[in-house]
């Protein structure tokens, strides 16, 4: 099939850049729109969202098994390794994002364990 049938939910998300994110409030939200989708019986969920990637694991917890595409691990698997080397202090490549998903514990764990080393830019404004 060359159009495969496709849902998208568009979440309003309780977030404002610049004030504290309400983790409780973006789990339910998230999890809610989750849900939505296993009941649609989705094979695959994808979430173009960084700072939702922040709540990687309470997303996980409520897609009823369907595989769940983290952006950061599927970018960071795609990139070959001469990208990634680095020498003498010098970067192959920067991560530009928001402030909160750069600080996430879930983005700073993810790039210890991957081994990768990167330069980070916040978005500010």
């Amino acid at each position: 099939m060359d159009f495969p049938k496709m849902h998208i939910i568009s979440l309003p998300a309780p977030f404002w850049p610049g004030k504290k994110t309400d983790d409780d409030a973006m789990i339910a939200t998230l999890q809610q729109g989750i849900s939505e989708l296993v009941r649609a019986k989705v094979s695959l969920i994808a979430v173009p969202c960084n700072l939702a990637h922040c709540y990687f694991a309470e997303m996980k917890a409520a897609s009823a098994g369907i595989p769940l595409l983290h952006i950061a691990d599927t970018a960071l698997k795609s990139l070959p390794a001469e990208v990634t080397r680095i020498t003498e202090n010098t970067f192959s490549f920067v991560i530009v994002d928001t402030a909160a998903s750069l600080s996430s514990a879930t983005i700073k764990n993810y790039r210890r364990l991957s081994g990768k080393t990167t330069g980070e830019t916040p978005i500010t404004g």
